[in-house]
């Protein structure tokens, strides 16, 4: 994974030393009840109700390195605000370039997204095998999960 302080260094000056500067740690090396808090906050950060922001575009290279690396309960929450960021990459004709390159790394890591399904797939809270039991929060990991997996899907979403 990439060093937190090389990531860091690639964002924006402005947002260098703002909020992400501390969230982006404490999702992937802190405490774990730190790391939930983070990743609640990151979501409202970069996509809060479907609302994606520009930050979104250097975030989701980090938060894709570091997913497998996270417990099941995180991966979760990860999962949700990258399912929001599939949602947030489909409004086109925006002239926003950062949208066209969100969706195209999207796009590009479906294969990080089939190792995780597999990797997970006894694991009830990422892959039920009833969709119908997704976890409450968010869409669930699996929905956000199989959207991701899914090409057709993937590419449905963000073609929108």
């Amino acid at each position: 994974m990439k060093p937190i302080s090389g990531f860091l260094a690639s964002l924006p000056p402005e947002e260098q030393s703002g909020p992400l500067a501390t969230l982006l740690p404490a999702l992937f090396f802190g405490e774990k009840k730190q790391a939930l808090n983070a990743s609640y906050e990151l979501w409202n950060i970069l996509c809060n109700q479907g609302q994606v922001v520009p930050a979104a575009l250097p975030v989701y290279d980090l938060l894709v390195q570091g997913l497998p690396e996270l417990e099941p309960d995180l991966q979760v929450e990860v999962l949700d605000i990258l399912y929001q960021f599939a949602a947030g990459a489909a409004v086109k004709g925006s002239g926003e370039p950062w949208r066209a390159a969100l969706r195209e790394r999207l796009q590009r890591d479906r294969a990080v997204y089939q190792r995780l399904a597999q990797s997970t797939s006894e694991d009830s809270s990422l892959c039920p095998a009833d969709p119908g039991t997704a976890i409450e929060k968010g869409p669930g990991a699996s929905q956000g999960l199989s959207v991701l997996v899914s090409d057709r899907q993937l590419r449905g979403r963000l073609e929108q």
